[in-house]
């Protein structure tokens, strides 16, 4: 049944004439269709529907529902869509963040992983890159969409948790390690995706890395139980997608074995 975006709502005129429902003055009907959304389970948060039961029709008044999907599959690359994200099986982030290489004969080796988050607005939806490899081979990039609907005027969130702290010992990279290196990046604490496109993308890396020879001294980061969270507020309502917690375990070595 169409709802009126304006006032009055009238259910006789939405059903029409020589209807059963054209009858005016019942006080006797006790179930059914109507009484069930009156004071069963209606979503009240997010829209014109307030908590209180019975509900009254004027409280559809340009009602639009609000949801988030949950935490995706895969989407691309298209022949892997639907495995699990991370975690498929024969895709390069099935061991997301198992990472281990070892070459005593190159001038830089490392051993990284890479999530990033980017808004789509045209077609409503997060994108999620996911990525894990080693300087040995070209990384694939892997994608899946956060969707949503109904939301009015929303921000957009993404925050990286953990267990305990990060193991970080004889790392070479220039720059920040983890995550949590960077000035800009918290533990359990919400980023703000403030504006669409790459541009307004949030990153979050880890890497290993040796430049210098050693038969010793390998780099390592550890990190447990990694997760992720989006999260959309939209009316004042939080409405969050969260990845399956992943170790990050990443180790990279330039000499030989003993």
């Amino acid at each position: 049944m169409p709802v009126s975006s304006s006032a009055p709502i009238s259910i006789k005129t939405a059903a029409g004439s020589g209807r059963s429902i054209d009858t005016d003055g019942r006080i006797d009907i006790t179930s059914g269709s109507l009484v069930t959304l009156s004071t069963g389970d209606v979503v009240t948060d997010g829209n014109t529907i307030d908590g209180e039961t019975p509900h009254g029709m004027l409280e559809f008044l340009g009602y639009a529902h609000s949801s988030m999907s949950a935490w995706p599959t895969i989407s691309l690359p298209s022949g892997n869509a639907g495995g699990a994200f991370p975690g498929a099986a024969g895709t390069e982030i099935q061991y997301w963040g198992f990472e281990s290489y070892q070459n005593a004969n190159v001038s830089e080796i490392d051993a990284w992983c890479d999530a990033w988050f980017e808004r789509d607005d045209s077609n409503n939806r997060i994108k999620v890159r996911l990525k894990s490899g080693t300087s040995a081979a070209m990384a694939t990039d892997y994608w899946g969409y956060i969707t949503y609907t109904g939301m009015s005027s929303p921000t957009f969130w993404v925050k990286h948790n953990y267990d305990g702290t990060v193991t970080n010992v004889s790392n070479e990279w220039s720059g920040y390690d983890y995550p949590d290196e960077s000035p800009n990046i918290t533990k359990d604490t919400y980023r703000q995706i403030s504006s669409n496109g790459s541009n307004g993308g949030k990153q979050f890396f880890w890497v290993a890395k040796r430049i210098t020879y050693s038969n010793m001294a390998r780099a390592r980061v550890v990190n447990d139980d990694v997760t992720f969270t989006v999260k959309i507020v939209s009316g004042g309502v939080d409405y969050t997608a969260s990845m399956p917690a992943k170790n990050v375990v990443l180790e990279a070595k330039k000499g030989e074995e003993l």
